[in-house]
């Protein structure tokens, strides 16, 4: 596998476990033996632990890890053809978290998802010289899971003046550079 997707692969060997860390293009997979979870770190963000329905096993000095996971970690998007008995793995340089399509490699500060009242936050350098990039990494993440109706006000607070908004649905808040997009569940 690790010439296949031309990622680096260290071993980690402690006495309470053993696992590896999969690394490709700012992607990290961190991949624990005989354990059902696993942690995917793109760029600056971190996911939450996320479960498999398998665990990656170690047989005679070997590691097969779930290649579901390992795929949809890195950005491909997998397609099941029953008929045939294929997977097809298709590269979208995206990954899916909390219905959020996020681009694996994006422009933004931070992103945050919290298991309470808030849904999604982003973070974003407010005077960096690739805004426009940014405002374009926000509008892919959003509109891939909200509507218009959100989206587009959303945007517009940024791009006319970003000051602080607060309702029952988001908020933006400036403060020391950055601006904070929260969206409450």
């Amino acid at each position: 596998m690790e010439k296949l997707l031309g990622s680096d692969i260290k071993w980690i060997d402690r006495d309470n476990y053993k696992g590896l860390i999969l690394s490709k293009n700012q992607t990290n997979l961190v991949f624990i033996m005989d354990n059902n979870y696993f942690l995917v770190k793109h760029g600056n963000f971190y996911s939450a632990l996320e479960q498999m329905d398998i665990q990656p096993i170690l047989i005679n000095e070997q590691t097969y890890l779930p290649v579901k996971y390992v795929l949809e970690g890195l950005g491909y998007q997998l397609n099941y053809d029953l008929a045939h008995q294929q997977i097809e793995a298709h590269w979208t340089g995206t990954f899916i978290k909390e219905g959020y399509t996020i681009p694996v490699q994006n422009s933004l500060s931070q992103i945050n998802f919290y298991p309470a009242d808030l849904d999604i936050e982003l973070i974003f350098e407010t005077n960096s010289q690739n805004l426009e990039q940014q405002l374009n990494d926000i509008n892919t993440i959003l509109s891939s899971k909200l509507d218009n109706q959100l989206t587009t006000p959303i945007l517009n607070s940024i791009k006319l003046d970003n000051s602080y908004i607060n309702n029952s649905k988001f908020s933006i808040y400036p403060s020391n550079g950055q601006t904070y997009i929260r969206l409450w569940k």
